[in-house]
């Protein structure tokens, strides 16, 4: 899925989802942080009091891969945001073989495609998943939809709502200075 505006309310939207149609009882947060967002606590309580889903934190730090795969069963679902700019993570980016797009849209239409650093075809490949990707078309919709072992991601969001956007500016201007 793409860091958006409203990342914590489609978190806890998908558990819910996958959570009563799939019958997946976990949802594991890959994410960058040394310490998560406060509000995923909240989060994570009330999935497991009202729906029986548990939240596990994964930090991308040290032998993280191997608990992943530890933690990885049939009824769990990895929730990976797929849409960091190489700009934004210089380490990740040079560390990372797989890339994504992200398709940004303004009403309706698309505005830009642009690339991303994502390890979530390999993740699957690894671990024997499936692969989906989470579209956040619009402030009032999601979207998901199965992609292809060795397809490669794009996902859709907003221009406005997209948290890197700022960032689109930077990079044209330090490729401008590169020519």
């Amino acid at each position: 899925t793409v860091h958006q505006v409203c990342v914590f309310s489609v978190l806890f939207q998908l558990a819910v989802f996958v959570g009563k149609n799939r019958k997946c009882g976990q949802v594991v947060l890959l994410h960058q942080g040394q310490r998560p967002e406060p509000r995923l606590r909240i989060v994570a309580d009330l999935l497991r009091r009202a729906h029986g889903v548990t939240l596990v934190l994964q930090p991308l730090r040290g032998n993280w891969f191997a608990r992943l795969g530890r933690l990885t069963t049939p009824d769990t679902v990895i929730y990976y945001l797929t849409d960091m700019p190489p700009e934004a993570f210089p380490q990740a980016a040079r560390r990372e073989r797989g890339r994504s797009r992200l398709l940004l849209t303004h009403d309706q239409g698309p505005v830009l495609q642009v690339e991303t650093v994502s390890g979530s075809q390999s993740f699957a490949r690894r671990l024997g998943a499936r692969r989906i990707v989470l579209d956040y078309p619009s402030s009032d919709s999601l979207r998901i939809r199965p992609i292809g072992a060795d397809e490669a991601a794009v996902s859709i969001c907003p221009l406005e709502d997209w948290l890197f956007w700022p960032l689109l500016g930077a990079a044209r201007q330090q490729a401008v200075r590169a020519q």
